[in-house]
This record gives structure tokens, C-alpha cells and sequence, in this order.
């Protein structure tokens, strides 16, 4: 609409350069006045001028007729004219690739908008069916429970002092509280003597071999109500520590479900050893998640 508009006042103001061209200043200015001449000529004679203007003057006529004065300006205008239009469709053709470019950009800002939309959905939703399942697992696969517990044996101390080395004997018990079998890959417990009892298991801290019973096998092992299964009942030897020093006995098992998937229970017991040698030896749960995990 703008360029339209600079086009018709061009077109105004071409127009009317070519009516002040028209009006020169040779048709403005008036002939000066002339005394009327009263020498007598002969007849027939023409003076010079006349014999000159005659066909000058019908030669001048032609031309004008055939080629206007005004001929060089209506070329400018028709050539400016030309110029603005093909401005116009210039700026026609580049607001038409604006606009598809523009109309490109929100189609694909619209379908990344949609994807995006579209992948949230989808990671919810894989989200939720994993979970679900996870549920469906839990619900139905082997939950296996470890204990340590004294051996039932005659001798009223359960940890015995020696001259350079602390012994004692637990029994690992058992136990499978899911709902389907479970098969024992691996087991381990380990005695150690420590000022204070660390943050992590130290099950793979340098040891004595006489500190640690791990055993490998693979054994099948039944759902409850069925009795604990007693896995074994050894001696295990640590070097002597301080009266201020504590016990502790960790250990995991580990094993695998119906479903194929390898799980593990981590425990802990601890027992203060100046107790212990005033003959209270009651093992007590260290109270860490890291000591009582079951995955």
C-alpha cells in the first residue's frame, strides 16, 4: 500500500514538471512593438527575413508535431514509473518469502513444541510402567534376611582372650521372607577389632585370613515359613586390641531371585570388648543403613 502510494505522487509530481516545461519563457514575453514602416516596396519584392522564416519556420512546426519539446521529460517519468513498479514487485516477491519463511519458523517451533510434549509424555509414562513392574517384582520375588547369632555351645564365654589374638565363633542364619526361591551365590563374615566402628563395612580392608570366612557356592533356598537354615558355625581369630577397643562382626550374602537379577543383604553387629570381658556379650545391630541393606 505504501509503495502505491509513492507511485501515483510521483506520477503527480512528473506531471507537473512536464506543464512547467510547456509554459518556457519565450511564450511568456510579448513582442516588443513595432513602427509601422512606410517606405514604399516594390511589388513582388520580398526582403531577406521573410525569404529566410518562411521555411524555417514550417521545418520548426514539423518537428515540434513529431518530436515534442517536452518528449525528453515524459521519458523520465516513463522510466521513474517503470523503476517504482518493478519496486513494488520486488518488495511484493520479498514480503511473500518473509512470510513463508516466518510461517516455516512457527511450523517448526510448533512441532518442537509438539515433540517435546510428546517425549515428556512418553519418559512418564515409561516412568510409571517401570515402576509398576518394580512394584510387581518386589511383590513377588525372594527377600533374603542374614543373622549372626552365638553358636549353642557349653563355653560361657563367647569371645575368648588370647595372649596376642581375640577368637570366637557365630553362626550365620538365614532366611528367605519373599514369596519365591532364591539360590545363595556368595557369603561372607568377617571379625574385626576397632577403636570405633567405621562408616562403611570394611569388607575388602587388608585382613588376617583367619578374620574372614567367604565362601563361595550356589545353593537353593526356600521360601519361609520354613526354619532358618544355619549356613555354618566357625572360629574366627583377630589380633588382640586395646580393653577400650569394640568388636565388630559384618558380612552380607548375596544372591539371586526367580527373576535372574543378582541382589545382596548387608549386616552388622558390634559388641564393646571391655564389656565382653566382664561377661556381657549380647551382639547389638549397628544402627547404620550401611550395616542393614537389602537390595
Amino acid at each position: 500500500m505504501n509503495a502505491i502510494r509513492l507511485a501515483a505522487a510521483f506520477l503527480v509530481l512528473a506531471g507537473y514538471a512536464v506543464i512547467e516545461q510547456k509554459a518556457s519563457p519565450r511564450d511568456n514575453q510579448r513582442p516588443a512593438q513595432q513602427v509601422p514602416h512606410t517606405a514604399i516596396t516594390p511589388i513582388g519584392y520580398l526582403a531577406p527575413d521573410e525569404k529566410q522564416q518562411g521555411p524555417q519556420s514550417e521545418a520548426g512546426d514539423w518537428r515540434e508535431a513529431v518530436v515534442p519539446s517536452t518528449f525528453s521529460s515524459w521519458a523520465v517519468v516513463i522510466v521513474g514509473l517503470l523503476g517504482v513498479l518493478y519496486a513494488i514487485r520486488t518488495l511484493k516477491v520479498i514480503r511473500d518469502q518473509t512470510d513463508v519463511a516466518k510461517k516455516a519458523a512457527d511450523a517448526a517451533l510448533s512441532e518442537a513444541a509438539s515433540a517435546s510434549i510428546n517425549a515428556t509424555a512418553a519418559n512418564k509414562a515409561a516412568k510409571i510402567a517401570q515402576d509398576t513392574a518394580e512394584v510387581l517384582i518386589n511383590s513377588e520375588r525372594a527377600w533374603v534376611m542374614a543373622e549372626l547369632k552365638w553358636p549353642r555351645i557349653t563355653e560361657p564365654q563367647y569371645i575368648s582372650v588370647g595372649a596376642t589374638s581375640d577368637r570366637t565363633a557365630v553362626a550365620l542364619h538365614i532366611r528367605n521372607e519373599g514369596r519365591t526361591p532364591a539360590w545363595i551365590t556368595e557369603t561372607l563374615v568377617r571379625f574385626d577389632i576397632v577403636d570405633r566402628v567405621p562408616d562403611e563395612p570394611p569388607f575388602d580392608a587388608p585382613c588376617d585370613p583367619a578374620q574372614v570366612i567367604h565362601k563361595y557356592r550356589r545353593v537353593p533356598l526356600s521360601v519361609a515359613p520354613m526354619a532358618p537354615e544355619t549356613w555354618y558355625r566357625e572360629p574366627l581369630e583377630c589380633p588382640r586390641g586395646s580393653e577400650t577397643a569394640t568388636y565388630l562382626l559384618s558380612g552380607f550374602v548375596r544372591y539371586e531371585d526367580i527373576f535372574g537379577k543378582s541382589r545382596q543383604t548387608i549386616f552388622g553387629y558390634y559388641l564393646d570388648r571391655g564389656e565382653s570381658l566382664r561377661g556381657h556379650q549380647q551382639l547389638t545391630r549397628v544402627a547404620s543403613p550401611k550395616y542393614n541393606k537389602a537390595t
